[in-house]
């Protein structure tokens, strides 16, 4: 009995144990349940990163559309314009006055969907659920640990920029989608295989339809594959067969463009006059207001067409004005080289500067309307700037991706600083930056480079800092919040806006100007006279000006006046039909009251 108890001993200590290791090998199944559970954790994370974008966009869409904001202006900005795109033909007659990527995108989400905002909310939210995610698994692939990679996300998660844009009808979000899908596919695809280096060429193109400066990256990234050969980039074979990939999607819009306008046209007919906006005389490196050209974006570029036309005293079609406008720009360059050469330094600073300069504002109309971001824990451009820089210089095996976000910025660069603009390549930005602090963070714990890393930090950190000067523009901010309200006919809340407004800058006619509608509207046709009054004495070239006071004076039955006013103005310029038509009627009254 004790020699049985003896053997079962032995077995249970060796023969059992090596019995389980023939059973059960726990080496390689402890192994696999701890990489199951690295991952599941990491897993968790991105889920968490991905809900928390969605559901923060998903809250402030909700408080959004219950504001004045969320319906597009009739006759108003680029997402008025998109608006209407999606809802016309899917291929126009003429050639394609704006980009069309993103109308077509929007047209399809009409059309199964109808042509509702919260469809176009609802797309824009998904894509940046997903461009969120590829963020993260973008700095995991460039050697970020878990907590960097999720911070980074998070980052872009709570960007108002991003937030705003993902719920309005705008291809902004759509585009950075697209680049840091383009990206991470960079990274993924293996070195020699063609076919899927082709499909990433016609994804590229696809890409190019939305944002232009894929032409460029297109270029750039097969010149840095030939000449670099990085382990992350295509064969040569491959590198050409992305390139000819990339040509195919463009081909029918150049062809369909060239033969609407006569001449050769590629995407779009207003390129030109957006590359004088950023290298003229006035150019500030930020969007500028041309003349005296109307501010809305059909109107604008209505205005500059006829410029040109009038300038050249000849019909022009768009590819003609277009050209004439871009011939600006180069005569600039010509004639003041080195003004033209610190402008374009400047616009290079600009582009990392923490002050996010929208041209549509609508970060700041939200914060009015909404009461959204009005918290200073927003992360704003500061953050994603200085990531990005430290990204750049310190990410490693970063080569393609690098090549995307640098050449993009070159094509930013080569017209004018905006927000809206940059945000497509924010998500890129907080990916290197995630990447580049990790390798910093390992250096200096291993304690290398640390006198380098920390100069690193602190001259991105001073670069994106740096103040820059810019013209305070809050007063357009409360006059296009005032615009919306008087749409919504929320004449009191336009008024109260209005005013505080003018309380910061008493001097803009714009303002005067909507508080002389929000009067009007309430019945107050004598203090609207006077506010009209004021916007024309601050801006004589003020379309509508006068013409409102005059009514407001009619509706006052104060015609004679009126009458008068209208026939001063008709001296000094032709009058629009409708003020014709009421200086007629006035007249008229005038004299039968001299009766």
């Amino acid at each position: 009995m004790a020699q049985l108890v003896q053997h079962v001993r032995r077995w249970t200590v060796n023969g059992g144990r090596k019995g389980l290791r023939i059973a059960m090998p726990s080496g390689w199944v402890l192994a696999t349940i701890r990489a199951m559970l690295r991952r599941n954790r990491f897993s968790i994370y991105m889920l968490i990163v991905v809900s928390v974008a969605a559901l923060v966009r998903i809250a402030f869409a909700v408080s959004f559309a219950g504001s004045p904001l969320f319906i597009p202006l009739e006759g108003g900005h680029d997402r008025t314009l998109y608006h209407v795109a999606a809802q016309g033909a899917f291929w126009p007659t003429g050639a394609f006055d704006y980009l069309p990527l993103y109308p077509m995108a929007l047209k399809l989400i009409y059309t199964l969907f109808g042509p509702h905002l919260w469809a176009a909310a609802a797309f824009g939210i998904a894509c940046d659920a997903v461009a969120t995610l590829l963020i993260v698994l973008i700095a995991r692939r460039l050697g970020a640990g878990r907590l960097l990679a999720s911070l980074a996300g998070l980052l872009y998660a709570f960007y108002p920029l991003a937030i705003v844009y993902s719920c309005i009808t705008m291809p902004n979000t759509l585009n950075a989608l697209l680049a840091v899908t383009v990206a991470y596919a960079t990274l993924r695809i293996p070195h020699r295989r063609t076919l899927s280096w082709a499909a990433l060429g016609l994804l590229a193109g696809i890409a190019a339809l939305g944002w232009a400066a894929w032409l460029l990256i297109a270029v750039a990234l097969v010149a840095f594959w030939l000449i670099a050969r990085p382990m992350s980039g295509p064969s040569p074979l491959g590198a050409v067969a992305f390139l000819i990939a990339f040509i195919l999607p463009l081909v029918p819009f150049g062809v369909h463009n060239t033969r609407a306008e006569g001449s050769f046209t590629l995407l779009t007919t207003h390129g030109g006059f957006n590359f004088y906006m950023g290298n003229n005389e006035r150019a500030t490196g930020y969007p500028i207001r041309i003349r005296n050209f109307r501010m809305t974006a059909r109107a604008m570029l209505e205005d500059a067409h006829r410029a040109a036309e009038e300038a050249e005293g000849r019909l022009l079609s768009h590819s003609e004005a277009s050209a004439w406008w871009s011939a600006q720009g180069k005569q600039f360059w010509r004639e003041h080289p080195g003004t033209a050469i610190k402008r374009t330094g400047r616009k290079l600073l600009l582009f990392w500067n923490r002050a996010d300069v929208d041209d549509l504002r609508m970060v700041e109309q939200s914060r009015l309307l909404t009461g959204w971001f009005s918290s200073p824990l927003w992360p704003g451009f500061f953050l994603i700037g200085s990531l990005g820089l430290i990204g750049v210089f310190r990410a490693q095996n970063a080569g393609t991706i690098r090549t995307i976000a640098l050449v993009g910025m070159g094509g930013l660069v080569l017209y004018f600083i905006t927000a809206r603009y940059r945000l497509t390549l924010a998500p890129l930005l907080l990916a290197l930056g995630a990447a580049g602090v990790g390798m910093i963070w390992r250096e200096i714990y291993a304690k290398k480079r640390i006198a380098l890393n920390i100069a690193l930090v602190l001259a991105a950190t001073l670069c994106v800092a740096w103040p820059a000067s810019i013209r305070d523009v809050r007063a357009v901010d409360y006059y296009n919040a005032a615009v919306q309200l008087l749409q919504a006919n929320e004449v009191e809340n336009a008024i109260q806006i209005t005013r505080a407004g003018l309380e910061i800058d008493p001097t803009s006619s714009d303002l005067h100007h909507a508080l002389g509608s929000g009067l009007y509207k309430s019945g107050d046709f004598l203090n609207a006279a006077e506010a009209f009054a004021r916007c024309a004495e601050l801006d004589p070239a003020h379309p509508q000006a006068l013409y409102n006071m005059a009514l407001s004076l009619a509706r006052a039955e104060k015609y004679c006046e009126a009458s008068e006013l209208l026939a001063n103005v008709a001296q000094q310029r032709p009058l629009p039909a409708n003020a014709q038509k009421l200086a007629d009627e006035l007249r008229m009254i005038c004299e039968k009251n001299a009766q």
